[in-house]
């Protein structure tokens, strides 16, 4: 791209960036002051009002100071920020240490027609610096500045919506409709969706507590409880399935919002997926940089028969921290085979013979768990209206089932090329990773495990550490051997 800004000049973000650092502000002031504020909706006089207008004033001052005294160029190779309201800083960033150039665009940007820019930078545990909002043009403009000089993967993630950026034409191998949305909404993991207003719940209550409000007193002296509870079964059952009903809401709203528009591409050397309902998200992952596939279903998802992939990369600790794997939902198992298809091309993938953990897995676990039925079953004598030791036996049995389909479904097979891994409970969980980009491998074993001749495998990769348990010594010894060998005799780049 032909560079039309003079970076060697200390340049200013857009005028946008103002009312975006005053948000920010606002922000983090109201997760500080929120039991504050939560008080103040029950007890709001003028001078709880002056302090509210005082501290929306001091916000727009520093956002406007802050705006003004923040800036940055680029000299000799080296990027250097210079910013603080109070505290003046100076930073020096060479080009040589960046990591990633980040673009990123809600919702908010979007209506500005401005992109929030992150450089992250090697050993740094957070973005070393981003700039709130600059034009498109002057971004894509710094950018190309930046990787002229430096010769760097460009953006390992891109949660952009961006009209001057590349796109890349290739094969679109999944796109989801939005019946196909309706059925990811509908099978998620709902559980997750109807425990959130009990935390939210629970959440108000401890907030409200911190400024000596008692909720428990507000309703009971606002609600009859007892005529509610003694009046029937009925409302129960109803309060029940409403409840269903509202949990699921959320669940098909949430995949909506997050999976709207979803497209996933097959580029020239890699993968791009797009998605979002409000915040456009668009995420590329070379095929270098790929580090593992991660497909599973549920019980809900057999029924439509639709999985839900993961692409991990290898990324630094901040990319890692804010998230860079491809998340895809709605996949049959022939898109599947096509993703995987695609990506290894004439290398074998496809694992014919698995190993299944040592049986002393399930029995250890069956043991273990049968001895804390024992105990509680005893407990329940000496406290028999204790709903916890109750809810805990009936909890043992369920453990015991899901103990006993982790051993049936727990495998790991390999080729030359290839490690797959099979698990899960009452859902199929498979991970497939090449051999030669695994970055170790150790075998370690319990005392237990000692006696009984058998070992877990540990495989540590740049998207994490992976384990297969209770596997026969001799097994493991094998597997870890040869993949020592793959990864000192492979030549290939696996980043």
């Amino acid at each position: 791209m032909k560079q039309i800004y003079d970076f060697s000049m200390p340049s200013r973000q857009s005028y946008a960036a103002i009312p975006l650092i005053i948000y920010k502000l606002y922000k983090t002031w109201f997760k500080i002051l929120l039991p504050f504020l939560v008080a103040t909706i029950f007890s709001a006089g003028i001078t709880t009002k002056i302090i509210f207008g005082i501290l929306l004033l001091i916000g727009v001052v520093f956002g406007i100071v802050s705006f003004f005294r923040y800036t940055f160029q680029v000299v000799a190779e080296e990027l250097i920020i210079k910013k603080g309201v109070f505290k003046r800083s100076k930073m020096v960033i060479p080009f040589e240490r960046i990591q990633s150039i980040n673009f990123k665009q809600s919702i908010i940007h979007q209506a500005l027609s401005v992109v929030e820019l992150e450089i992250d930078t090697a050993g740094s545990k957070g973005s070393e610096f981003e700039l709130y909002a600059l034009s498109n043009k002057k971004a894509e403009s710094l950018r190309s500045t930046i990787l002229a000089s430096k010769r760097i993967d460009l953006l390992p993630k891109e949660e952009v919506e961006i009209k001057t950026s590349i796109r890349h034409i290739g094969e679109v191998l999944f796109q989801l409709s939005f019946v196909d949305l309706l059925k990811v909404g509908l099978t998620q993991n709902h559980l997750k969706s109807a425990l959130l207003p009990v935390a939210l719940l629970f959440w108000l209550q401890n907030t409200l507590q911190d400024v000596d409000i008692n909720l428990e007193e507000i309703i009971d002296k606002n609600i009859d409880t007892d005529q509610i509870i003694n009046s029937s079964l009925l409302i129960l059952g109803g309060f029940i399935i409403v409840y269903a009903i509202f949990s699921i809401l959320i669940s098909l709203i949430r995949s909506i919002i997050k999976y709207f528009e979803l497209k996933f591409i097959r580029i020239t050397d890699g993968f791009k997926v797009s998605y979002g309902l409000f915040t456009k998200r668009e995420i590329t992952i070379k095929d270098s940089k790929i580090q593992l596939f991660h497909w599973r279903d549920n019980l809900l998802r057999k029924i439509p028969k639709i999985h839900s992939m993961e692409i991990k990369q290898a990324s630094s600790t901040t990319v890692k921290q804010k998230g860079s794997s491809i998340h895809l939902a709605g996949l049959s198992q022939n898109h599947i085979n096509v993703t995987l298809q695609t990506y290894f091309k004439d290398d074998p993938y496809q694992v014919k013979e698995f190993i299944s953990p040592s049986e002393w897995l399930l029995i250890r676990q069956l043991v273990i768990l049968s001895l804390l039925l024992v105990a509680a079953i005893t407990a329940l004598f000496y406290f028999p209206n204790e709903k916890i030791i109750i809810a805990g036996i009936l909890l043992i049995p369920f453990l015991m089932i899901r103990a006993y389909l982790f051993q049936q479904k727990k495998k790991i097979g390999m080729n030359e090329e290839v490690i797959h891994i099979k698990g899960g409970h009452f859902a199929n969980d498979h991970l497939l990773f090449q051999t030669y980009k695994i970055q170790g491998v150790a075998i370690k074993q319990s005392p237990f495990q000692h006696r009984k001749k058998l070992a877990s495998i540990i495989f540590y990769t740049a998207a994490g550490i992976k384990r297969m348990p209770y596997l026969d010594l001799a097994q493991a010894k094998s597997i870890r051997d040869y993949v020592l060998m793959v990864i000192e005799t492979d030549k290939r780049d696996w980043m």
